[in-house]
């Protein structure tokens, strides 16, 4: 499941896009301008947004110059009617753009496809090694094709890793992508966090070293598998 943050002013037409999205297991979120997308994003964190440019408050543009400058690294899609508005949305930040006026299935597509990118991958599960893997799309572990339940800060901690997988990772980064900006959250937390996963997969699966944070054994990692 993506939790995604919408942003879109026209109530009827987010609802539309919401009850697709739900139909893939996703689970949005509809804000109707710019000042209240961005105090949800202070508060909460979510894995994807998607923006309409041209919203009451605050638009679309000056909206993605805002999370530039907080160093966002959350994908993002410019969903939108405004005319000859794409180079201008990828100079302003986003990671993908798509027309109102698209197929409605191109959005999961895209936005499935921005989630795989984070990970440099093309398919949705990635296999761990000991009938371990993960869907990145479905949010969800598992061994021997039955789901393990894991807690969510705990998964997105993993998720973190996952998508890092080839370098250490420090602390104050895993931090930041796991809670929100108005989290008063602790190292010793994230510790804990990986004791968790530890537990799960085993003490060799994470690699820790001072100074440098926590990386995946990358011989754990053998292979994609199908979604």
């Amino acid at each position: 499941m993506i939790k995604i943050l919408f942003l879109e002013d026209d109530i009827l037409y987010a609802e539309s896009i919401c009850e697709y999205l739900d139909d893939f297991g996703h689970e949005v979120e509809i804000v109707t301008n710019g000042i209240q997308f961005l105090e949800k994003t202070y508060h909460y964190v979510y894995d994807l947004y998607i923006l309409d440019l041209n919203v009451p408050v605050m638009d679309g543009f000056e909206v993605m110059k805002n999370l530039k400058s907080y160093n966002n690294t959350i994908p993002t899609m410019v969903l939108t009617s405004v005319p000859n508005s794409s180079l201008q949305s990828f100079q302003g930040g986003c990671d993908s753009f798509i027309n109102k006026n698209s197929d409605i299935e191109e959005i999961v597509l895209r936005l499935e496809s921005l989630i795989r990118r984070q990970y440099n991958i093309h398919i949705n599960t990635l296999a761990l090694g000991k009938g371990y893997a993960y869907n990145i799309i479905k949010k969800e572990l598992l061994f021997q094709n039955n789901q393990i339940e894991v807690p969510p800060i705990t998964k997105r901690l993993f998720e973190c890793l996952l998508q890092f997988r080839t370098n250490y990772v420090s602390s104050e980064y895993i931090e930041k992508y796991v809670y929100p900006p108005s989290s008063r959250s602790k190292n010793n937390v994230i510790r804990y966090h990986i004791y968790e996963i530890r537990k799960i997969l085993g003490d060799k699966f994470i690699q820790s070293k001072k100074n440098l944070g926590y990386k995946l054994d990358l011989k754990e990692i053998l292979n994609y598998v199908e979604n």
